[in-house]
């Protein structure tokens, strides 16, 4: 279906015309609300033809506009396309047909929003300011406002009073958003795009930029060197040098004005440990830890940088890794720590006080949903022993574990292999 003819049958439905790009922020909000789905202001812009891609949108979106318009599913819309909307100088022979369909669409609609406004009373007076607790035999949480949409593999930061979430994948495409959660506002809010769409990219914050290097531009093209930054105070983004070698399942971390990056290469594993000056924007390849990896989590604390866990692919065998490797940038030398409890790979890592944290993550690969878990795992610095936490409330993979304002979060990542989740939750 053309996006001319989509945008008359929404604009029917809607009741007024979607003129601008602006336009389609209200309209994400009406079409979510009616339909219970969660579809961003950015993917209605591109669906009606405001923004330009390549990218084609996924069928969980494809299906939520189908349901706002009065169908099942997108198969049903796209089979209906012979009741053509009429045009503006005419009228097909199906005209009232249509007609009555969409008015009938729009009191539907009208009823759900009703509902919706009336359960979403209910629990505001219930929980007070409308984010709700929840605990069960695991760690306590509350559920924050969902990721815009469905995301797993990307990469989150925390500046200033709100945390960045940028690019992953909607496990069909990887993605090029760009949000960010204003605690202030309870919102999550679209800003300008990543230039170059992609996911498992390294990514950290120089004073307020965000740097990203490297990632997965997807399975028929495979690893880049691709490094973008992004301007938080300008919100645009700038083309920086490539780096001297194409990698993915990437991370990064950041000791003043450098920016360190761990990452790798598919098939045989071979590890690469760059380093970026944000000064001079020069690279310099460091020596890589004894034990080649990919996925691996990493954080930086008292100057020296912590490299858990990851996976490698080695003489035709996958072997999940529990090593715990610290780097000092001052001898170029790696050391050996006391290892995690487990062998995890997928996982993410932060520094809150004098501990690391690990949460999630697999120990298996590919689509055997078993592998994935909920673990907790706490580093003691000083000491040199891990400690397990309460699990997770849910197992996750892929995902962002992100420390902002000393309290813990949780964004999108993958529970059950390839689908991504938009939870978004503080741990408490």
């Amino acid at each position: 279906m053309e996006a001319k003819e989509l945008k008359k049958r929404i604009e029917k439905v809607y009741g007024q015309e979607v003129k601008y790009a602006r336009d389609c922020d209200p309209l994400a909000i009406e079409i979510s609300q009616s339909t219970g789905g969660t579809v961003s202001a950015s993917t209605v812009k591109r669906l009606l033809g405001f923004v330009k891609t390549s990218s084609k949108p996924s069928q969980y979106t494809l299906d939520t506009i189908a349901i706002y318009l009065g169908f099942s599913d997108w198969n049903k819309l796209v089979s209906s396309e012979n009741a053509t909307v009429p045009n503006e100088n005419g009228s097909t022979n199906k005209e009232n047909e249509i007609e009555e369909v969409l008015i009938t669409t729009k009191k539907v609609n009208s009823k759900i929003k009703k509902s919706v406004v009336a359960f979403s009373l209910i629990i505001i007076l219930f929980l007070f300011f409308g984010w709700f607790s929840m605990s069960d035999s695991s760690t306590n949480y509350t559920q924050l406002p969902h990721l815009p949409e469905l995301r797993n593999a990307g990469r989150a930061v925390s500046y200033d009073k709100a945390i960045y979430y940028v690019g992953g994948s909607d496990a069909v495409y990887v993605r090029n958003d760009n949000w960010k959660f204003d605690f202030d506002m309870k919102k999550w809010i679209e800003l300008l795009a990543m230039p170059t769409a992609r996911a498992e990219f390294g990514a950290t914050i120089v004073i307020s930029k965000i740097y990203c290097f490297g990632g997965w531009l997807g399975n028929d093209i495979g690893e880049t060197d691709v490094a973008e930054a992004y301007d938080i105070q300008t919100n645009s983004w700038e083309k920086l040098p490539k780096l001297p070698a194409k990698i993915t399942s990437a991370n990064a971390v950041s000791i003043g004005s450098e920016v360190f990056i761990i990452g790798g290469t598919t098939g045989k594993t071979r590890t690469h440990f760059i380093k970026y000056d944000t000064r001079n924007k020069l690279y310099e390849e460091l020596p890589a830890p004894k034990t080649q990896r990919l996925y691996c989590a990493m954080v930086t604390a008292n100057g020296l940088i912590y490299a858990i866990g990851g996976n490698s692919f080695t003489d035709g065998e996958y072997k999940w890794l529990n090593n715990l490797s610290v780097y000092n940038p001052k001898n170029k030398i790696w050391t050996e720590l006391a290892p995690l409890p487990l062998a995890i790979t997928r996982s993410c890592a932060l520094v809150r006080g004098n501990m690391i944290h690990i949460a999630g993550g697999s120990d298996g690969f590919g689509n055997d949903n078993g592998t994935i878990r909920n673990n907790h795992f706490v580093y003691d610095i000083q000491k040199n022993i891990w400690e397990e936490e309460n699990p997770l409330p849910y197992i996750i993979s892929v995902h962002q574990f992100i420390v902002h304002a000393g309290k813990l979060f949780l964004i999108g990542g993958t529970s059950q292999f390839p689908n991504p989740v938009n939870k978004f939750v503080l741990l408490n």
